[in-house]
């Protein structure tokens, strides 16, 4: 069986346990002809997908979260400044007065700043 044929099943599987057309043990029985005996560690990734889902459902459901999304967008629109990121900082700050922090990837090297 090809990597193709194996990517295309296990997006299958994976689409149909999102979309609650299948459940865990589904998602496992299909995945073990796919991985084979490796295959518990797909058997987590729906635990993490899930716990993701939740996440940004939780920050659709914030006022504040979409505020701060809104204004994300609207600075990120905004011509680069050398003080953009101190305006920046500000504007975020009106919105929410408590201590915000700056997070920042950096993809050579990767790293993850805050």
């Amino acid at each position: 069986m090809s990597s193709t044929d194996q990517y295309g099943r296990f997006m299958n599987a994976l689409c149909n346990l999102l979309d609650g057309s299948s459940d865990n043990t589904i998602f496992k029985d299909d995945c073990r002809p796919i991985i084979g005996t490796q295959s518990y560690v797909l058997f987590t990734l729906n635990k993490l997908i899930y716990k993701l889902v939740k996440q940004l459902q939780a920050v659709a459901a914030d006022e504040m979260d979409n505020k701060l999304l809104q204004l994300y967008a609207y600075e990120k629109s905004r011509k680069p400044s050398i003080f953009l990121e101190v305006i920046c900082h500000e504007n975020g700050r009106v919105l929410h007065d408590k201590i915000i922090y700056r997070v920042e990837c950096s993809p050579t090297p990767i790293q993850l700043c805050i």
